[in-house]
């Protein structure tokens, strides 16, 4: 039997910071303290060198939740930047030290094939399967090659979810169903959803599928897409009002702009036209078009990690450390945002 745990009670530590000093998963950590990891002769080599790191190493000050906090992109306009939010707020999240969990909901998969390889994603479990038979997703998880990340993946058969939906009862009910395993287990800290722009039942199922759940929401600095910015912050007022009437609490954190180019004239522009639409709400921060995004992508990471010099980086940076300052002020009861 190892000391981990006695070590890590006397530093005051929970399992998710002793992890943290690790940066090891979460699971791993457990299975290593409880003395049921697979390679337990290798581990026990190892292990008075672990011991020395749990009781020595530097703890990541992060703000500790009682649950995991699920975040989304809000439905809007595609081609916006929502699948590369997702990706580089779970990469910056996961480098202060947070574990997360990405569930890849979109039929593109682009997330997907960012984190796992054809032939890793080849022999995975989709979420297509795991919704068709309401199934529990602990076992649907997939480990990336970044050891605070985790993601349960798609495939192309999410084009056609609101069809297998519309088969199914209790539809809204069922990916928080499936999710009920990791909420309980409080396994990560944030989980977040790639979707789709899906307007229809499958919205619901997403925005139901924990409560609380936090939206955000991103334009390009282009009219069209601005345009589009009333009518999405109208569906969201419009289902946190209907929602709620069930219980079911929907938090919208704001907008930020992406994809800026501070050469053309429009980007001045469009950030003081979305400050005015939105006020508070709006992000008083933004992503710079940046190369550096789709090259890391083709290499299969947040660009937080392919460089972290990245103008990308250091933005997607501050979005999430604005998402955090957020999300802290609804969880612990500070003055809400309208």
């Amino acid at each position: 039997m190892n000391n981990l745990k006695s070590i890590r009670e006397n530093r005051g530590l929970t399992k998710k910071q002793a992890a943290r000093t690790l940066h090891l998963r979460y699971d791993y950590y457990n299975a290593l303290e409880n003395g049921t990891f697979d390679d337990n002769e290798i581990i026990q080599a190892k292990m008075p060198e672990l011991e020395k790191q749990v009781e020595t190493h530097y703890v990541p000050k992060l703000v500790e939740y009682s649950h995991p906090i699920v975040l989304t992109p809000a439905i809007g306009k595609g081609g916006v930047g929502k699948t590369t939010s997702v990706i580089n707020i779970a990469g910056v999240l996961a480098e202060m030290g947070y574990q997360v969990l990405i569930i890849d909901t979109t039929e593109q998969c682009d997330t997907t094939l960012t984190f796992l390889s054809t032939e890793e994603l080849n022999n995975a479990k989709t979420i297509y399967s795991a919704i068709e038979g309401v199934e529990d997703l602990k076992p649907y998880i997939c480990h990336t090659q970044f050891p605070m990340i985790d993601i349960v993946p798609s495939d192309y058969r999410m084009n056609n979810i609101e069809a297998l939906l519309a088969t199914m009862v209790c539809q809204e009910q069922i990916l928080k169903m499936c999710m009920q395993t990791i909420l309980e287990e409080n396994m990560y800290d944030f989980i977040l959803l790639d979707a789709s722009n899906h307007l229809g039942s499958f919205k619901n199922v997403v925005w139901m599928c924990s409560n609380p759940i936090y939206l955000y929401s991103t334009v390009k600095a282009e009219a069209m897409d601005i345009r589009q910015l009333p009518p999405t912050i109208n569906t969201i007022t419009n289902c946190q009002k209907t929602f709620a009437r069930y219980g079911q609490d929907i938090r919208y954190l704001g907008n930020f702009i992406s994809k800026i180019n501070f050469s053309q004239k429009v980007a001045e522009e469009s950030l003081e036209v979305v400050k005015q639409i939105l006020g508070a709400k709006n992000f008083d921060c933004y992503v710079r078009q940046d190369a550096s995004i789709s090259s890391a992508i083709e290499e299969q990471q947040p660009v937080i990690n392919y460089k972290r010099s990245a103008k990308a980086s250091r933005d997607y940076t501050v979005i999430t450390n604005e998402i955090l300052r957020r999300v802290e002020e609804m969880e612990y009861g500070k003055e809400k945002q309208q």
